[in-house]
Order: C-alpha cells, then structure tokens, then sequence
C-alpha cells in the first residue's frame, strides 16, 4: 500500500525550472516528479534533511539545521552548492534509492529501464507461455475424463451382460437386496470400479462412493476383495488411496446377520 502511494505521488506533473551542473537555468521543462528528483541527482545535487521550526526559545525566526531542537519541523530537500528545492520525504526516499542502488547518472538509468523493459517482456512471455499450459492441461483432462466416462459406460454394459452365474454380480446383488432395498443395475458399475482400482481415476470413484452411509457398497467392496475398511471416512480414504488389485484376496459370499435383517425389515415397514 505504502508502494502504491509512493508511485502515485512521484507519477504526478509539474513544471520544473531546471539548472545544470554550473547552476546556470536551462529552461522550464515539464516532468513529473520521479524524472526532476532523477535530474537533479545527475547534475549533483544531494538529498539533504534539516531540521526547522519558529522556535520560541531562539531569537531567530527559524531554527536552521539545528538537530538538537527537539520540537523541530523536519524538512527534505535537494541541494546543489548554494542552490536547493524543497521536496517531501517521499521524493528523498526515492532520492536515496537511487543513490544506494546507483542510478545516478543518465546511462544508468537508462540501462535501468532497458533492463526493467526486458525484464517485463520475458515476465509478459513467461505468464502466456504458463496460460496456455494450462489451458492445453485443461483440455487434455477434460478429453481424458470424457473417454473415461465412455470407457466406464461401457465396461459397466459389459459387465451387465454377464449377470447370470457371475460370482461378485451374485454378492452384490445379495448385500444390496438386504442394505439398500433391492439392486439396481448401476450398482455394476461399483464392480468395474473395484476391478480396476489401480487406474486413478476408478480409485477417485471408488473413494467419492464409499461414504459413511452407503453401507452397502462398503459391505460389497469388503466382500470382493476380502479387505476390511475402517470404520470412519478419513481413515477409510487414507486406506483406499494405498490399497491395490494386488492386495484383494479370494470373493467371500454375504451372510446377512440377524441385525441387519431386521433393520432391512423395519425400513420396509417404515
């Protein structure tokens, strides 16, 4: 904010009667501020602070250069020999920058800006070569979700052909009947999912799916491949992000308890 403030007052125009490096007047030229304080540094002026008040305790009406008047007004200026400009503390700030940092002399502030000028094309060029990344990143995801949408599609209508005698259709199709009131032919597509857990996307699926309340497709992943989930969400996705293919064990078939039967049978009464 500080910066901001600082740019707007040294961007704003006046006329300057300026003076050369032998105080002889050049002329009246129009400059904004930032160009006169860089002007008058390259012709020898340095930025000067004193201390001035109407101080009471003096005879004099003003307290010059006297650092030990404690109720002294400071004040900034450039000063050139017998000459000097009053200036703000903002304008002897940036009086100073341009001393530490060497840019006192026209060549150097001219490479400056060259330099600043290269530097903003490179950083212009850097920021649209990193845009299209993007952008092209973005289109190859959204292309890549899109042929794994169809290759979903399809495999679950493939897998569906093949209900008759399929071990894990059979398993599912009893924990839904028992958990979730009847089976529906897209609960399948939680079986491609698990067959094929190793792809990344399958796995964001099968971990998007496997929420606290959908018992039954916790009970059916647990079933097909012998692993045991935990219990709450967190641990659950922290255990599904590792698990792999290699890790299933052999299908084990649903034994509905007693519990859940009758929790099936009060949701049917409900």
């Amino acid at each position: 904010m500080h910066a901001a403030r600082a740019k707007v007052a040294l961007s704003k125009i006046y006329r300057y009667s300026l003076l050369d490096a032998n105080g002889d007047n050049t002329g009246i030229e129009v400059l904004c501020v930032a160009e006169y304080i860089a002007y008058t540094l390259q012709i020898g002026w340095k930025p000067d602070i004193r201390i001035e008040y109407p101080c009471g305790k003096c005879e004099k009406i003003r307290c010059i250069g006297k650092q030990s008047c404690e109720k002294g007004k400071t004040v900034y200026y450039v000063t050139g020999g017998k000459y000097s400009n009053l200036i703000n503390k903002t304008c002897y700030d940036f009086a100073n920058y341009l001393i530490d940092t060497g840019l006192t002399t026209f060549e150097a502030v001219q490479q400056q800006i060259s330099n600043e000028k290269i530097a903003n094309e490179i950083a212009v060029q850097e920021a649209a070569r990193i845009k299209e990344e993007q952008e092209t990143a973005m289109e190859n995801e959204a292309k890549a979700e899109a042929n794994y949408k169809n290759w979903l599609n399809e495999a679950v209508e493939k897998y569906g052909m093949s209900v008759s005698g399929n071990e894990k259709i059979l398993i599912l199709t009893e924990i839904f009947q028992h958990l979730a009131n009847g089976f529906h032919n897209r609960a399948i597509r939680l079986l491609v999912l698990i067959d094929n857990i190793d792809n990344p996307r399958c796995r964001r699926d099968i971990i998007f799916c496997l929420y606290n309340d959908n018992v039954a497709s916790i009970k059916t992943f647990e079933h097909i491949t012998g692993i045991k989930l935990a219990k709450t969400y967190k641990e659950r996705k922290a255990q599904l992000e590792t698990i792999t293919q290699a890790d299933y064990g052999k299908p084990k078939q649903y034994k509905p308890r007693k519990d859940l039967a009758r929790h099936k049978k009060n949701n049917d009464e409900q």
